[in-house]
């Protein structure tokens, strides 16, 4: 048979070996390209419709018949507001007209009384009823149960555990409780979750045998805790003396998608005073007025527009709850935030003493008008979707991390070991904050944060259930989480699904240890330099750190120190993959080890990049969400604008952030909420201390 090529007639043998030759130099490709699939071989082994998909399980837990509501107290609704040369009812504006509607147990207790028929014959907004849960009468809290039905979200009382509970006083503090509960001095985790099921059951128990539901609120990471004794609402107050926030979110959704119950934010006011701490309030002729209160305890703190947190943080934590996926946001203080005696449009340009002599007016405050705006331009016309969070965090159930009120104890003074140190030091990895505010000198600056991998993030606790485990791409595990209740097995189910576990050699077991193909060496060594196989990358510690050697029994090493013993390996099974870092918790070294090895980020790094559906560029907080008609990132500049005590923010705009997009999906029509501008290419600009929300259509 005779071959042809361009028309030229080749003999036989000729064409044979040139057949030869072409099939060699094919096959030789195909080594090349397999060896450099290998060397980029990915963590999550995973197409995209597999690792962008949604879980039912991730679905919203509404409060109510909306998917989110702003709340704000009834005795407000009716305060008249000017906008311009308008004046209308503060209750009519719809941010708060479609509220949820808070009333306190004093003012509903009477079924004849004002507020119960005007909130039952007037109005269907939800509900819910603050005040001291050991006051409440069951009776009167059923009959508004009956009468109101779904509407009637339940009753809370915010930092309902205090201090003393918390170990903040100290371990006196803590021994007086346990003295008052009848039990010994608490020594460990175990016990100090003990004695918060004891206080819980004291504080709401009676209400919640009579099926009241509870919603019990507190600044700390316990929402789990609070889940686990059967609260019908979990959240976490957020704001300018708050610590890690998008930490706090991770918490709050977490246990929200762990235990089927919806979440909620408190937005706090307090933080960095001239006198003692401070809040921000409007009700003033001008923005830089100031006034010193007392405290129950004798102190003083001052208020005024400038003094407490800033406008930019609460418009930006208001943003950032949202597209978190909250249910209801409340602002702190809110019948002194939502209103001013000056028209934010107009008191630049007006002389101090014409404003001083001038009648008082009430407008909505500049943070008023910020939140009018947020539900006008966002909320309204859009649909955020569902948050995208695919890396579970996994604490121990009885964690008692308590970040708030202290970074060297859990709850109840119990002292931190090695384990909660790698706790600390995870979270100001993921979201690093602990310098923040002596880099910036601005008190805001540890509270909303951008972590380097972004919002990715839920907390859930060792004992969630596989069914949860399972939504999850990748599983991390944090501090000391002790295998027992299953945990092990559902560790393994989870790898046999598709799915990654990332731990560090000090958290495994022995079934571990065989299960990532691994065999203990049974000696510690030492190194300070890694580089990553199949990359010309070589890595510098700050300091050396001390390395578990092992055998290779099925893994494979995906970071190798400089002497070749592998330092981070990898034991696929299918689609899954167990992941291990064999430099004993991944801690720096030292007596306050609250940072993570770089190795640590190298691997969180990938994984992250690998399961983020669009790669963003630029030094913005990033939040990603799929909608109906494709997916949604908002982008938070948390740089650029500075608050110091008793002074407005100081604007810096040299620090606005290029950012650029990059889907990882075919994409259609882009465009941008907060602005409404239609985007022609995938960069935009993020002004300083300022939100942009991109919606990107699939295709």
């Amino acid at each position: 048979m005779e071959s042809r090529e361009d028309g030229n007639v080749l003999k036989p043998a000729v064409a044979r070996v040139m057949r030869l030759s072409i099939g060699f130099l094919a096959l030789i490709s195909c080594f090349i390209l397999a060896e450099s699939c290998a060397d980029g071989a990915p963590i999550c082994n995973l197409d995209n419709a597999d690792k962008f998909k949604i879980p039912e399980r991730w679905a919203a837990r509404p409060v109510g018949a909306r998917d989110f509501y702003i709340e704000s107290p009834l005795e407000i609704q009716n305060q008249e507001v000017r906008v311009g040369n308008e004046t209308r009812l503060f209750g009519e504006v719809p941010c708060w007209k479609q509220g949820v509607l808070r009333v306190s147990y004093g003012a509903m207790r009477d079924p004849d009384g004002t507020y119960y028929k005007e909130v039952l014959s007037q109005r269907d907004n939800p509900i819910i009823i603050y005040g001291r849960p050991k006051t409440m009468d069951t009776n009167a809290l059923m009959r508004i149960k009956r009468d109101f039905g779904k509407r009637f979200l339940g009753v809370y009382a915010l930092e309902w555990y205090s201090h003393p509970f918390l170990g903040n006083r100290g371990v006196e503090g803590v021994k007086t409780v346990c003295e008052e509960y009848k039990i010994p001095l608490v020594r460990n985790r175990d016990e100090a979750f003990h004695l918060f099921e004891l206080h819980f059951k004291n504080t709401w128990g009676g209400l919640q045998a009579a099926g009241i539901p509870v919603y019990a609120g507190q600044a700390t990471f316990m929402n789990h805790w609070e889940c686990r004794m059967g609260v019908s609402i979990t959240g976490e107050e957020i704001g300018g003396n708050e610590r890690c926030t998008p930490m706090q979110l991770a918490f709050s959704r977490g246990a929200s998608r762990q235990y089927d119950v919806p979440w909620v934010v408190y937005i706090a006011s307090w933080g960095g005073g001239v006198v003692g701490d401070a809040e921000t309030r409007y009700l003033f002729v001008r923005p830089d007025e100031r006034r010193l209160n007392s405290t129950r305890s004798g102190g003083t703190y001052d208020v005024g527009p400038y003094s407490g947190t800033s406008w930019s943080l609460m418009k930006r934590m208001l943003y950032a709850s949202y597209m978190a996926g909250t249910g209801v946001a409340r602002k702190e203080g809110d019948k002194n935030a939502f209103f001013a005696n000056f028209d934010a449009d107009t008191v630049d340009s007006i002389p101090p003493c014409t404003l001083a002599l001038q009648d008082r007016k009430t407008y909505l405050s500049p943070l008023g008008r910020i939140y009018e705006r947020f539900y006008d331009t966002v909320t309204a016309g859009h649909e955020r979707g569902i948050p995208y969070a695919p890396i579970a965090l996994v604490f121990d159930k009885n964690h008692g991390c308590i970040l708030e009120y202290s970074q060297i104890h859990t709850i109840s003074c119990v002292p931190y070991g090695p384990g909660e140190w790698q706790t600390r030091a995870i979270i100001n990895t993921v979201f690093p904050w602990e310098e923040r505010r002596k880099e910036t000198k601005s008190f805001e600056s540890n509270t909303l944060v951008t972590g380097p991998f972004g919002d990715i993030f839920d907390v859930l606790t060792s004992d969630a259930g596989g069914e949860v485990l399972s939504s999850y791409r990748c599983l991390a595990l944090v501090g000391n989480v002790r295998m027992n209740e299953g945990l092990e097995d559902r560790i393994k189910e989870h790898v046999k699904g598709g799915g990654v576990v990332f731990m560090a050699v000090a958290q495994m077991t022995p079934a571990l240890w065989e299960a990532a193909g691994l065999e203990d060496g049974r000696a510690d060594l030492q190194a300070k330099v890694w580089r990553v196989e199949g990359e010309d990358k070589r890595v510098e510690e700050d300091q050396s750190c001390t390395y578990r050697k092992a055998g290779l029994k099925g893994a494979e090493a995906l970071i190798r120190t400089e002497n070749g013993d592998p330092l981070v390996t990898i034991k696929r099974e299918g689609k899954g993959a167990i992941v291990v870092g064999l430099a004993g918790w991944m801690t720096i070294d030292g007596p306050k080890p609250n940072r993570m090895l770089k190795v640590y980020s190298e691997v969180m790094g990938r994984i992250a990049d690998e399961l983020s559906p669009v790669k963003v560029s630029g030094n913005v907080e990033k939040l990603y969400n799929r909608n109906g008609k494709g997916w949604v990132v908002t982008l938070i500049n948390n740089d650029g604008i500075y608050k110091y005590p008793g002074k407005k923010e100081v604007l810096k705009p040299e620090e606005a952030v290029e950012v650029s997009l990059e889907p990882r999906f075919a994409h259609g029509a882009v465009r941008e909420w907060v602005t409404g501008a239609e985007m022609k290419e995938l960069k935009l600009t993020v002004p300083p201390g300022d939100v942009r929300i991109v919606e990107i259509e699939e295709k």
